[in-house]
């Protein structure tokens, strides 16, 4: 029995057989535990990764002989110039972005710089620089830049809105001109460098996709005739059939394209890669797909996910987002000739942001600052109480409890979300303040109410007295006695609020600094506390706001201001008032004037 077992396990072992690799199947054909291109035996001869050095000077636009800080900067950039009296633009995160709130944009595809122009028949805008080194007649060469269309221009407002080109065109050729020699900028015109008969010549062209979301790889490919020392790239000379500087999205709103572009790569067609892999949309957008592109034609394409092969997917695109792949480091093949050439990308499937904000209690009437942190930009809603819709710190100075959403767009186009919420205490702004008796006699007695509260009297010579009511004795003769009281409620937020009280031959007026017109049972109306030997008939209180308009008027001593302008409740503010009585039996007229505060 021995024998016969061992004979049964030789024979047995002879029958296990391995083959060759094949390197896209998906299958561990050599029983190496290594499947496609993790097995070395699938190793290709040739990388597909980098690209030459540009010959355009600053590609990336990061040297800066400044930071913007507006439209038409594109000098701030070094070696760059506004090609033609058509302005065009610098970007960079130091200061002028073009836009308001989050930039769709960001961040850009190469460093903290760019160039913005805006696309139009009258107003072509274009970028102007000399090379490095000329480029050579008769040599081919090849111009890379991404580009976005990162939004619409209206009245110098950077819009996410959609031109009529959105239905009416969906492809642009860009162009780039050449000169024999350097230095001809700026061009006296505000279309085609053509138009002037300077020399210009057109190289090349690439179309870009206007209905395409994110940036874009465009690729010029062309011979000069000429040794070309300066180029200017921008729009066509000749625009597409019915296109027009009447796209508007409203009446009598001109609306024109506006392309942001980030990192030209410009030389020989010979030094690029022979295949080069890039991303477009993201996987986190639900958009993302893998373009490649190869210098000759005839090859054979192959996909794969973190080396194992994707059955099927033999096209010069991958569409992660339609096939529903996750993330991981995708490879691609390209194989002609004999010779294989790969390019891999990794793909990040959620965002990086992991943003991480504070929450405040404040009492009603303060300011907080609010910080987060863990992205690259910053957009904040609602605006409302804040100092700023952007950036990493802001302050808050809501009248309510409010709940604010801050975001963050990371390197991969996805945005991430966190809430910070501010809880607004009730400021105990509704005291009221009386003072008897009237008119003020030697001794008087100022009461705040309401008595839930904890108070603090300052009297005119500035002695503090916690305690309420407070027991003031007047000295003799006129003059103005100023008193403050600092309220504070169960919460632990406080209040101060000052009278000014005025003594005169037969007459005492005070007049509040604030009130909260509000609702509640305390403090809604404003009006000025009057000794009764007055002349009714001879009465006068105005309120006027910031701008000096007349918003309420009484004539009666017993009807004060309960804080509306045309029936609607008025802002939060100061607010200026001016009182005129006469005394009773006698033309003896007096004018008061003050500020009062409005509070909610």
């Amino acid at each position: 029995m021995r024998q016969i077992f061992i004979l049964i396990l030789t024979l047995g072992s002879t029958l296990v057989t391995f083959s060759q690799e094949i390197c896209n199947n998906s299958v561990d054909d050599d029983g190496d535990l290594m499947i496609d291109l993790n097995d070395s035996d699938c190793a290709c001869s040739v990388s597909g990764s980098g690209n030459p050095t540009s010959i355009i000077p600053n590609p990336s636009f990061e040297d800066m002989a400044c930071c913007p800080s507006n439209f038409s900067q594109l000098n701030c950039a070094s070696q760059w110039v506004q090609a033609t009296d058509a302005t065009s633009d610098y970007l960079n995160t130091c200061g002028f972005l073009a836009a308001f709130g989050a930039a769709p944009y960001l961040p850009f595809p190469d460093g903290n710089g760019a160039a913005g122009i805006i696309i139009q028949e009258n107003w072509s805008e274009y970028l102007g620089t000399c090379l490095l080194n000329p480029m050579i007649a008769g040599t081919q060469y090849t111009l890379q830049m991404e580009v976005i269309l990162a939004g619409t221009m209206l009245a110098q407002n950077l819009q996410t809105v959609a031109c009529d080109y959105n239905t009416t065109y969906s492809t642009l050729d860009l162009v780039i001109f050449g000169h024999p020699s350097c230095g001809n900028f700026t061009l006296p015109t505000l279309g085609c460098p053509l138009d002037l008969n300077q020399g210009y010549i057109e190289l090349g062209t690439a179309s870009l996709d206007l209905l395409t979301y994110g940036y874009q790889t465009i690729t010029f490919n062309f011979t000069p005739t000429f040794d070309v020392e300066e180029v200017v790239i921008g729009p066509p000379c000749t625009y597409p059939l019915g296109w027009s500087n009447n796209l508007t999205v409203q009446p009598f709103v001109e609306c024109s394209p506006y392309l942001i572009v980030d990192n030209l790569i410009l030389n020989a067609s010979s030094s690029f890669n022979f295949l080069v892999l890039q991303e477009q949309g993201a996987l986190c957008s639900n958009n993302l797909v893998l373009v490649s592109s190869v210098a000759a034609a005839g090859g054979v394409y192959q996909w794969f996910q973190n080396g194992i092969a994707l059955i099927g997917q033999t096209n010069s695109t991958l569409n992660i987002s339609n096939l529903a792949l996750s993330s991981g480091t995708y490879q691609v093949t390209y194989t002609v000739n004999g010779e294989c050439y790969q390019d891999e990308i990794t793909v990040n499937g959620t965002a990086t942001s992991s943003l991480e904000v504070n929450d405040a209690i404040i009492c009603q009437g303060d300011s907080t600052e609010l910080n987060v942190s863990g992205g690259i930009n910053y957009s904040w809603s609602p605006a409302f109480g804040l100092s700023s819709a952007t950036g990493a710190m802001v302050i808050a100075s809501p009248n309510q409890t409010t709940s604010y959403t801050v975001s963050s767009t990371d390197i991969n186009g996805c945005v991430s979300e966190a809430t910070s919420i501010v809880t607004v205490l009730n400021s105990p702004n509704d005291v009221e303040i009386v003072v008897s008796p009237i008119p003020v006699e030697t001794d008087a007695i100022l009461l705040a109410t309401p008595l839930s509260y904890s108070y603090t009297w300052t009297n005119p010579e500035g002695v503090e007295f916690n305690i309420n009511p407070l027991t003031y004795q007047f000295p003799e003769g006129e003059g103005n006695f100023l008193f403050t009281v600092e309220a504070e409620n169960e919460l632990g937020c406080t209040f101060t609020e000052t009278i000014q009280i005025s003594i005169t031959s037969d007459l005492v007026v005070y007049v509040p600094n604030s009130f909260s017109p509000d609702f509640d049972e305390h403090n809604n109306v404003f009006n000025a506390v009057i000794s009764d030997n007055i002349d009714a008939q001879a009465y006068s209180l105005m309120i006027y706001n910031r701008w000096g308009e007349l918003i309420f008027e009484s004539l009666d001593p017993a009807i004060g201001w309960d804080g509306t302008y045309d029936g609607n409740l008025v802002q939060n503010g100061v607010y200026s008032w001016t009182l005129k009585v006469k005394l009773a039996n006698k033309d003896d007229r007096r004018i008061f004037t003050g500020s009062v505060n409005v509070l909610r």
